[in-house]
């Protein structure tokens, strides 16, 4: 993207749910606003999905239901390419009913469903500064 002389690189955002209509939902909300995104439909490839194009942030669903949505952030933080990618959870259910520290999940937050597109571009903004 180019404007006025400079060039701004546009930022690369992998959307992981099983939910298309939804998954389809955002990623139009984000490619309006001028993101590039790439949307996997399950778990199986996602990773890998994920090292090929290296986004720079990764929201993934809590439901997944074919792997494991711990496995695959650990494998995604295990990626060297993938390491410092920050990912945001989404979810139906409020972290605090989950069984574990959310640091030790491997994410740096979560939005509960349903959210505006806008709560999730500031989110996503804010995210994004911090790299």
């Amino acid at each position: 993207m180019q404007l006025s002389g400079m060039i701004v690189a546009v930022k690369k955002i992998m959307i992981i749910d099983e939910d298309k209509k939804f998954a389809a939902g955002i990623a139009n909300a984000l490619n309006s606003n001028g993101y590039e995104i790439l949307v996997a439909d399950n778990g199986r490839d996602a990773a890998e999905k994920a090292e090929e194009v290296n986004p720079d942030i990764i929201l993934i669903s809590i439901e997944l239901s074919e792997v494991s949505t711990l496995k695959i952030i650990a494998k995604l933080k295990d990626s060297p390419e993938l390491k410092r990618t920050p990912i945001l959870a989404m979810t139906s259910t409020p972290l605090s009913s989950w069984n574990y520290p959310v640091g030790m999940s491997g994410i740096q937050g979560h939005l509960v469903k349903p959210f505006s597109p806008l709560d999730l571009i500031v989110r996503i903004e804010k995210e994004l500064e911090k790299t």
